[in-house]
């Protein structure tokens, strides 16, 4: 398997991550607890306001989202 196959495949195991991810997405009233903060969805922890200043749509902590990514 050459360069571009290998970039291939990675390509289409992160699409096919992203629809999956895309079709279980929260809505954002599941996001958010009483006080209107931003709740991560793995661990249901807060998610830093500075994750969320870089990242606005967030849905899960810097902790979580590297395992979720690892897991792919």
């Amino acid at each position: 398997m050459d360069a571009a196959d290998e970039a291939q495949k990675h390509e289409a195991a992160f699409l096919d991550a992203a629809v999956r991810a895309r079709r279980i997405a929260p809505t954002e009233e599941q996001l958010r607890d009483e006080s209107g903060a931003v709740i991560c969805v793995d661990c249901d922890e807060l998610i830093p306001a500075a994750r969320l200043k870089s990242v606005p749509d967030a849905v899960r902590c810097v902790e979580c989202q590297a395992a979720w990514e690892a897991s792919l």
